[in-house]
């Protein structure tokens, strides 16, 4: 453990704004990551590192995580200088995604704006544009974006649910309840249809916006509801929050069972899905629906670019190994390998185990398999 706080500061130019970062680890072996600007912090992570009785070589793990880090973000301003000057799209457009994941909201509203003067009918700019004025608190600005999201591609259920979110925080329940009826008529085994049912129908009930008694109704649909979406998601969502909330609403203790779904709904996001929609897993959904060889080869493409500018990061060896993996079976072999390099890269990797087992076993129900990779 260590004895005292280490502290790793560099300085990284974004997007020609200048940023530090900062890596703290605590004397309980818990490290602080900051991107700060203008003594502002924009982005923090927490991590709890295992115990180790050699604290020289935990300090030494934490300068390389750190210094992999600057080096990561350093890679991709130079990567955004350089696409920007050909308007490369696919590229800004995976720039602008990371941006948004690591905190960088500013810098991920510009390229997505530059996107669109690109390509004014790109789904994945309105998307992330919607996601960071509803981060930001813009909830008008937030609306006018993902509603051109969610029309533009309309099977992409993710988009829709953020609109929905954003209706939520403007406590416009009658939208919320024709959004989720559109996306109901679309996609009725998507899980997340049943919890929202729940949950604008918990505050019907707590507010008293129903009519004279409906009450008993309103009770046994949600219990309905909570049935289905457990039947198509009890394998990811958090079962004691699932239990409490059911015995809640049966003893008409609604504000706690309100709490309680928002919370399932929070977590079920961050495990069951990504917690935000990125080039690959439009891709997914779009591939899904069409099989579209030309769109497979373009992702393909992409993706096999990025992975010359960090040829051993295991995330993007298993992506690359997915998609060759839906190109067919002369490219099995080929994605087989892809699987086992992200492993060596790091053999606890589970996804590429399970991916790599795939290969084995050459499964080619590609339907059933995408649900699978949406996960990933």
């Amino acid at each position: 453990m260590a004895k005292k706080n280490s502290e790793f500061l560099n300085t990284v130019i974004i997007s020609g704004k200048e940023y530090q970062i900062k890596t703290v680890v605590d004397r309980y072996n818990t490290m602080r990551s900051k991107i700060i600007h203008k003594g502002k912090i924009i982005s923090e992570k927490t991590l709890k590192l295992e115990n180790s009785e050699n604290e020289k070589s935990l300090i030494t793990y934490i300068e390389k995580l750190h210094r992999d880090f600057i080096h990561e973000l350093s890679i991709l301003n130079n990567i955004n200088e350089e696409e920007e000057n050909k308007q490369n799209i696919k590229f800004i457009l995976f720039l602008g995604a990371v941006y948004f994941t690591k905190g960088l909201l500013e810098e991920a509203r510009e390229i997505f704006k530059k996107a669109l003067k690109w390509d004014s009918n790109c789904v994945e700019a309105y998307n992330y544009l919607g996601v960071i004025y509803l981060k930001s608190g813009n909830i008008p600005q937030a609306i006018d974006y993902l509603k051109k999201a969610a029309a533009m591609a309309p099977d992409i259920p993710e988009t829709k649910i953020k609109l929905i979110d954003a209706y939520i925080e403007l406590d416009n329940l009658k939208k919320v309840e024709e959004e989720l009826t559109r996306l109901y008529k679309r996609q009725p085994d998507y899980h997340y249809v049943y919890w929202y049912f729940v949950l604008i129908n918990l505050k019907k009930l707590l507010s008293g916006q129903y009519k004279d008694n409906e009450d008993i109704k309103l009770l046994e649909k949600i219990i309905e509801w909570m049935k289905k979406g457990h039947e198509l998601a009890g394998e990811f969502i958090d079962k004691e929050l699932f239990e409490k909330a059911y015995i809640d609403i049966n003893a008409r203790q609604y504000e706690s069972a309100y709490k309680s779904i928002k919370e399932l709904i929070e977590e079920c996001k961050n495990t069951y899905f990504n917690k935000e929609i990125d080039h690959f897993h439009i891709f997914l959904m779009k591939y899904k629906k069409e099989k579209d060889p030309a769109l497979l080869k373009e992702t393909l493409d992409t993706f096999s670019e990025m992975l010359k500018n960090d040829p051993s990061n295991k995330i993007l060896l298993n992506k690359v190994g997915i998609l060759r993996f839906l190109a067919g079976q002369e490219e099995l072999a080929r994605a087989r390998d892809y699987f086992k390099d992200s492993l060596t890269s790091d053999p606890t990797y589970s996804f590429a185990r399970k991916n790599l087992n795939l290969t084995r076993n050459a499964i080619r129900n590609v339907d059933n398999l995408i649900f699978d990779f949406l996960k990933q």
